[in-house]
């Protein structure tokens, strides 16, 4: 059976994954904070199926690009871009040592505190994100919880969407279709971009794209421990190729 629905908060803080993980072609959907503070890349060219990305699904993650497919019709608030308040790790002099995530520090050698200074974000600032959709996908609202259950209410986050903190917004550049920038610039949560160019800007950059098909031939599959598996297995699988490169999928 393939795995068609990545869960809320499936990857969230996973830190060990050293190649980029690959949604598959039958993946629909990609649950709220699904991959939030995780510190690994997100490969989505063979994301033929993907509808919909939820909320904060890729939020305050280290990579560098992001591409959407143009698959996509929906995209939840805050689903790209750094944290706004992160956690600046000190040593004991107070030089800045580490940004967010802090999962790398161990707590016993340094002090950390809390800052809104967004200069701390600079090293793990999104360079670029590309959206593939002619039309700007829509934007599925974040809604405030109940302070005493925790549950959901009917109550909008905020009145005007957002997809990124505009602290960072205005920083980092969004690629669309040729023609489309217009229509982005105009839409709920994508106008809040304010480098907006388009895809044949992007080819003209030189910039290598994530997106790239994959031409090697598959060569064998393995679970994280290293045993090999076959196509019944599901959860995140390391794929060999016949170049050499490995790489981890969401797949089987």
């Amino acid at each position: 059976m393939s795995l068609k629905h990545i869960a809320d908060s499936a990857c969230v803080g996973v830190v060990d994954i050293e190649t980029p993980l690959i949604v598959t072609e039958k993946v629909e959907y990609i649950g709220d904070m699904a991959f939030c503070c995780g510190d690994f890349d997100v490969d989505m060219s063979q994301a033929k199926s993907l509808t919909h990305i939820g909320v904060k699904a890729m939020y305050a993650m280290s990579a560098k690009e992001i591409v959407v497919p143009e698959s996509v019709k929906e995209v939840g608030e805050l689903a790209f871009g750094p944290a706004l308040e992160v956690l600046k790790t000190l040593d004991y002099e107070g030089a800045t040592v580490c940004l967010f995530p802090p999962y790398y520090i161990s707590s016993g050698r340094f002090v950390r505190e809390y800052t809104k200074d967004v200069s701390y974000q600079a090293e793990v600032c999104l360079e670029r994100l590309v959206s593939k959709n002619p039309e700007p996908p829509a934007i599925v609202m974040e809604y405030k919880r109940d302070e005493d259950t925790g549950e959901l209410t009917d109550e909008p986050l905020r009145t005007e969407p957002i997809l990124c903190h505009p602290e960072f917004s205005s920083r980092i550049p969004l690629y669309v279709p040729d023609g489309s920038v217009d229509a982005y610039r105009s839409a709920p949560g994508w106008k809040n971009f304010t480098q907006i160019y388009t895809l044949s800007d992007l080819e003209a950059s030189g910039i290598d794209n994530v997106s790239s098909d994959i031409q090697a031939v598959e060569t064998g599959r393995y679970d994280i421990n290293g045993r090999p598996v076959d196509g019944e297995y599901r959860g995140v699988v390391v794929v060999r190729y016949s170049d050499g490169s490995v790489r981890k999928e969401l797949a089987r």
